[in-house]
């Protein structure tokens, strides 16, 4: 059905635009020392006091642009509203908020922010700070419950993660300049969020092995990310360490090997039992159109819907970068994408080569040489 004809890095092209009407996504490391203290320094914002009622009630007239959109009658499992509230109580509560980031570059420069996937953290981007344009001001962020960032106790809904990259953005007046984001897996969801509803903000995105859309269906899910769904299969992620015992380290995900100091790394926010809640409401966050059998990710259709939207009708510069063989996104998907986001031109599509999943661990260097050449265009 598609003609895909990018075949390596020095393969850019601009691709036809077309309406897509399949919003793929599914569910579900080259081993060097840390970076310098000179290439990155770690830094730590508290953003409790971002999380009020004004700023998270969605309203059409005097909050066009808020998050949650349930009403606060609905108290139903991961609605809008008990979620929304769980981050209003930390706000009044006072309780401590922080996020924690790597930083490089320029700080005065137009901000680069890249968001990692699941289970990973700000320091999977380590090899690729570095390397992109130092006249930028670089950050890579530990999500909300990931890497060195707090672990409050709320349900890691995905509007939630979004909530919280959007306090991280206004607390540091990072909107101030255009912004750039670099997203991964799950990320994509919080990114776009952003991006859809403060497009004014936004100077490019760039994107890989990410979701972006609502699942077509629950039986094109595949019987792993359906299995994780379940009880059962939830309470692996918890009991199991499932994300980082296999996810993270399979061959079927990365064609690199994690260093000892690596793992150690990766590991060290998980190894209690009850700080693994980040990574298990994932799976359970990821909608179907038209609604799931299990009910799980509900609530997040219509936001999904509209990141889709928003990369469908939006002209913003987009680079989308997919590997050979990939792992959430193969060749046909991968056409699929480029041949539905991509209004007005704006996408560069770019095949890396040979990686599945964690790119930044993978291919460091080409990673990065393609969001630079793509980036110093825009």
């Amino acid at each position: 059905m598609f003609n895909l004809t990018i075949n390596s890095t020095k393969d850019r092209r601009k691709t036809p635009n077309m309406i897509c009407r399949f919003f793929y996504l599914a569910i579900i490391i080259a081993a060097s020392p840390l970076l310098a203290d000179e290439d990155y320094k770690r830094k730590f914002v508290d953003v409790h006091t971002y999380m009020t009622e004004q700023n998270l009630k969605f309203d059409a007239i005097t909050h066009p642009t808020g998050i949650f959109t349930s009403a606060d009658t609905d108290t139903s499992t991961y609605s809008d509203a008990v979620a929304r509230q769980q981050l209003v109580e930390i706000g009044n509560s006072n309780k401590q908020s922080r996020l924690s980031y790597l930083e490089a570059g320029d700080v005065n420069g137009d901000p680069i922010i890249l968001i990692h996937g699941a289970p990973t953290q700000g320091y999977m981007w380590r090899k690729v700070m570095p390397l992109l344009p130092q006249d930028a001001h670089i950050i890579a962020i530990d999500l909300i419950g990931f890497g060195w960032s707090s672990k409050p106790q709320i349900q890691y809904t995905f509007k939630q993660q979004s909530a919280y990259l959007e306090a991280f953005i206004a607390t540091l007046g990072l909107d101030a300049k255009p912004i750039t984001f670099v997203m991964h897996d799950f990320s994509s969801v919080q990114g776009l969020s952003y991006a859809s509803r403060f497009p004014q903000n936004i100077k490019g995105v760039a994107f890989f092995e990410s979701l972006l859309g609502p699942v077509p269906s629950f039986d094109v899910m595949p019987p792993e990310a359906q299995f994780i769904r379940t009880p059962e299969g939830n309470d692996t992620i918890v009991f199991g360490n499932y994300y980082l015992e296999h996810v993270l380290v399979s061959p079927d995900t990365s064609n690199a090997t994690l260093s000892e100091e690596d793992l150690e790394i990766y590991h060290k926010p998980f190894l209690k039992v009850e700080d693994r809640q980040p990574l298990a409401s994932i799976p359970l966050e990821v909608p179907i159109m038209g609604g799931a059998p299990d009910g799980h990710g509900d609530t997040n259709i219509a936001s999904l819907g509209r990141n889709a939207q928003y990369l469908m009708t939006n002209p913003v510069p987009r680079l989308f970068m997919y590997g050979d063989p990939g792992f959430l996104i193969g060749n046909q998907a991968a056409a699929q994408i480029i041949a539905g986001f991509n209004p007005q031109g704006s996408m560069t599509a770019v095949n890396v080569g040979a990686a599945k999943h964690y790119f930044p661990e993978e291919i460091p260097a080409v990673m990065a040489n393609e969001i630079s050449a793509w980036y110093q265009g825009l």
